[in-house]
């Protein structure tokens, strides 16, 4: 990967990274301006804030319709280090933040009018240094 900086300033963006790749038009048109990169110092807990900002002015009315596929990353579990005042005073916060933000995104997204038909398939990438276990699931 390309060396970058991850840094709370950057909540907006994610990691700013050294390099640019452009970006095709039409995937950058579907891409999320909001959603974050992968930043450990960006809370999942903003990530879903930003996750739900964005379906309420992109997909949320009439003639208005979620993609078939959505890739949402909640990198916290990875953890990364006490930071006590960035709130995370143990490495196990960080599993308590990415836990609360994907409960927080089934919870949302169980109240749209997609729910019914709705697949939500959680994977873990690997453990980094994480106390917790890996989750795989199909809800």
């Amino acid at each position: 990967m390309a060396p970058g900086y991850e840094e709370q300033a950057f909540k907006y963006t994610g990691t700013r990274t050294l390099i640019n790749y452009p970006v095709p038009a039409p995937m950058f048109k579907r891409s999320s301006q909001l959603f974050a990169t992968f930043n450990m110092g960006i809370p999942d807990q903003f990530r879903m804030d930003m996750f739900i900002k964005e379906y309420n002015d992109r997909w949320k009315g009439p003639n208005k319709k979620l993609p078939s596929v959505l890739t949402i990353v909640l990198p916290q579990d990875h953890g990364a280090g006490e930071r006590p005042k960035d709130g995370y005073p143990f490495n196990e916060s960080y599993m308590a933040d990415n836990d609360l933000a994907l409960r927080r995104l089934v919870e949302f997204l169980s109240h749209t009018p997609y729910w019914k038909n709705m697949a939500i398939v959680v994977t873990g990438d690997d453990p980094v240094g994480s106390t917790t276990w890996m989750r795989t699931g199909v809800f």
